[in-house]
């Protein structure tokens, strides 16, 4: 049997929400590749939980501050790192794997995949932050064809000098079942994320302050003193904080609200929270970056923000009762389905163990 090595996040144990949609991604292809009869091991900080069908490999060292800090310099590792114990135990135990797929953004596996023997693919969650990044990765994706693969087109035009021609676009997928489809509405909007300034929380609250329109805020507390300051400063706006909910319990708790607001003020490659709201039917008003813009491109599920302030939230807002609920999951099904992301995955993956049965540059 065909054993893989996932190579977590740099950020924080598993199971702990800092990581963010990537933490998502793991767990979904460790879950496909063991269904598919491989053995997968997750290298992943000490201290990870997660229920996954795939075997945790608990590596120490010090964590990193996520790309999206101003002060991230991603191409700098901390002293006793996790990501150097991550890939030195990987590199003693080489020979138990075929294959190995990082998810970590950061300079380190990059560099480290033209040491090892077995091919190393590398999964990018994220769009562009650094010069140093853009680099690595555009040498890589030249050097190993196939071997980087990102969500879509507008995630990868992100990266300087990075072509399409050398690079697989897998696109996203999710199982509709797990999404509860609610026909009506309540009189609430949500917000999903996690709770950090790169997200743009504090338009959402004025949102809520100025139109007077409840506001039920979801998500894992990255920022403790950013928090505590929005608190104070829009204490007379019409929230609730409802908790970092368990994916499982999450689409029930926002299935009815009238809209979704995805804020983020800075590049996002998809935002995976809004095809799980879309699943259950609620229409999204976002902020115009690559991911949100890739989605609703496919059909009339919401509106783009270009201008990225609460005024613009409240003039869109007046307008969502034009969104149809059903199309929002139609949409998804027709073009976020679990199955096509899975196929395509397995290709990539397949491709790199039999190079000579590459497949063809994959589009979404």
């Amino acid at each position: 049997m065909t054993s893989i090595a996932l190579l977590s996040t740099a950020v924080s144990p598993l199971g702990l929400g800092k990581g963010g949609g990537v933490e998502k991604d793991i767990i979904k292809f460790a879950d496909l590749l063991t269904d598919r009869h491989w053995d997968v091991d997750i290298y992943c900080p000490e201290g990870s939980k997660a229920n996954t069908k795939g075997r945790l490999i608990p590596c120490k060292g010090k964590l990193e501050a996520p790309a999206q800090y101003p002060d991230s310099r991603r191409h700098l590792l901390p002293t006793n790192s996790f990501l150097f114990h991550a890939l030195k135990t990987l590199a003693i135990h080489r020979n138990l794997y075929s294959l190995i797929i990082n998810f970590s953004y950061d300079w380190l596996p990059f560099y480290q995949s033209f040491f090892f023997e077995i091919p190393v693919l590398h999964y990018l969650s994220i769009c562009s932050h650094t010069k140093e990044m853009d680099e690595i990765i555009k040498t890589v994706s030249e050097t190993f064809h196939n071997s980087v693969a990102v969500l879509n087109q507008e995630q990868a035009e992100t990266y300087q000098g990075l072509s399409l021609e050398n690079i697989c676009r897998l696109g996203y997928g999710i199982k509709l079942d797990d999404y509860p489809f609610s026909s009506e509405h309540e009189e609430f909007v949500a917000w999903a994320g996690r709770i950090a300034p790169e997200k743009g929380l504090e338009d959402a609250l004025e949102f809520s302050e100025r139109s007077g329109t409840r506001l039920k805020i979801f998500g894992y507390i990255q920022d403790e003193t950013y928090w505590r300051e929005l608190q104070k400063r829009f204490a007379a706006a019409p929230f609730s904080y409802e908790g970092f909910l368990p994916s499982d319990q999450l689409p029930h708790a926002f299935q009815k609200a009238k809209a979704l607001l995805f804020t983020t003020k800075k590049s996002e490659a998809l935002g995976i929270v809004i095809l799980e709201a879309m699943a259950c039917g609620v229409p999204v008003i976002a902020y115009d970056n690559p991911g949100p813009r890739h989605i609703l491109s496919k059909g009339p599920a919401g509106f783009l923000v270009t201008d990225k302030n609460a005024a613009s939230l409240i003039n869109v807002y007046q307008n969502i009762g034009q969104v149809k609920r059903e199309t929002c999951r139609r949409l998804v099904e027709e073009h976020f389905a679990q199955s096509g992301w899975e196929n395509k995955s397995i290709a990539w993956v397949h491709g790199q163990l039999h190079p000579d049965k590459l497949p063809e540059p994959m589009v979404w």
